[in-house]
């Protein structure tokens, strides 16, 4: 799934406590203009599409996001042992942009 500010706990928190609920979520955890929106969905549902929908996809997928909208964007994917949304990335954690050579 994914939404606009999706990735705020407030969501996570909701779909936890239901039996049916999307295995990753993604989303910004703030508001966004809208062509953030439109920059993140488009590479979020283009590398869906090249490599599948999965925890390594998803991960790619953010970190292009970040690099190219916002930083404030997150993935969400549900972890059944924990029984609960694990966050991608990790608090603290930030993406750098390099030029390849």
């Amino acid at each position: 799934m994914a939404a606009c500010n999706g990735a705020s706990s407030g969501l996570a928190r909701a779909f936890s406590r239901v039996e049916k609920r999307p295995n990753i979520i993604t989303g910004s955890t703030d508001e966004r203009y809208p062509a953030d929106y439109v920059a993140a969905w488009a590479l979020l549902y283009r590398r869906f599409k090249r490599s599948g929908i999965d925890r390594d996809a998803a991960q790619q997928a953010l970190e292009d996001i970040c690099a190219v909208a916002h930083r404030n964007f997150r993935y969400l994917r549900w972890h059944d042992e924990r029984e609960r949304y694990l966050r991608y990335p990790g608090s603290g954690t930030r993406f750098d942009v390099i030029e390849r050579e």
